[in-house]
């Protein structure tokens, strides 16, 4: 390992899935998703926590280090949530925005 790096292996990242600052979604459009998007999906387990969507997403990668895992997992999170989106008429991927926790 290398020194100041926290490197870390199979374990799942956890994000939080909420309405995007930037867009005006309308007020049901994180329970929409939430109905479309189910218990899982891929690697990912979903839960619906007040305002936001709860993400647990995990596989096997390659040793990395968490911040390079974050970011490789949570576009893999976009990428479930914008094809959700696509398959709905009632839905915008650019509505949703996906944080990494802790």
């Amino acid at each position: 390992m290398r020194r100041g790096t926290s490197l870390v292996g199979c374990a799942a990242v956890e994000f939080a899935i909420t309405l995007h600052s930037g867009f005006a979604a309308p007020d049901d459009a994180l329970e929409r998703l939430w109905q479309r998007l189910g218990s899982s999906r891929e690697e990912a387990r979903f839960a619906k926590s007040g305002s936001q969507i709860w993400v647990t997403y995990g596989h096997d990668l390659p040793l990395m280090d968490r911040s390079e895992r974050s970011a490789v997992d949570r576009l893999a999170v976009l990428e479930i949530v914008c094809g959700v989106c696509e398959s709905a008429p009632d839905l915008e991927c650019d509505w949703f925005a996906v944080r990494p926790l802790g």
